[in-house]
């Protein structure tokens, strides 16, 4: 942001469909027991391609379609520089909130 205030113009580009207010709504899930690191919701984002983002600390299957797949948009790192890069697809707009993000700032 700073850059952008001296001067330098920005282009943003986000990704993936448009969203809103119906992708954040509420689940009456059942209680989380303490401990639990959604291990199923992990393992079947594995299946699906999403090996590094199910590392992902409150990784579950509400959030795996706000990450990127891992095989179709692969990075390589040194093999003594091993870095996990969690990306999302919605840029600013995939903040996890109780309320629903506004679709205009």
């Amino acid at each position: 942001m700073e850059l952008t205030r001296q001067g330098l113009r920005v282009l943003m580009i986000e990704a993936g469909p448009e969203i809103g207010p119906k992708d954040f709504e509420q689940h009456e899930d059942k209680p989380v027991p303490n401990g639990n690191i959604n291990l199923g919701a992990r393992i079947r984002a594995t299946l699906r391609g999403q090996h590094v983002q199910a590392r992902v600390s409150l990784f579950d299957d509400r959030i795996a379609p706000f990450y990127v797949n891992d095989r179709r948009n692969p990075y390589t790192t040194p093999r003594n520089a091993p870095y996990l890069w969690f990306r999302g697809r919605y840029g600013r707009r995939a903040r996890l909130q109780s309320e629903p993000v506004p679709l205009h700032d």
